[in-house]
């Protein structure tokens, strides 16, 4: 139980910054993936906050650029034991978000 508290502060903690889809997120990733619409894109957040922050604080999708993902996702993705279905969730969020920029 010790243990449990600090690593759901930091889980709450990591999601803090961790935006949420827009509308203008949906039209950016359907071009890309017709089929994407704001619940697939809010699902695929959170695969990325529940299997990813087991390892680490999670990195905000805008600290790399959208064509480094891939890459960076496969290496992690060998040590986490993603299924194909979750990495491929996983990307998607992360490289449609690496582009999104807070509304005024």
């Amino acid at each position: 139980m010790r243990l449990l508290a600090p690593a759901l502060v930091l889980l709450l903690l990591s999601c803090v910054s961790l935006p949420h889809p827009s509308p203008a997120d949906v039209a950016r990733a359907q071009r890309t993936w017709p089929q994407a619409d704001l619940a697939t894109l809010e699902a695929a957040r959170a695969t990325y906050v529940t299997r990813c922050s087991g390892c680490h604080l999670l990195y905000v999708p805008t600290e790399r650029a959208p064509q480094q993902w891939p890459a960076d996702l496969l290496k992690m993705s060998k040590k986490a034991k993603l299924k194909p279905a979750e990495l491929e969730q996983i990307e998607r969020f992360v490289t449609v978000m690496a582009e999104h920029t807070e509304s005024p």
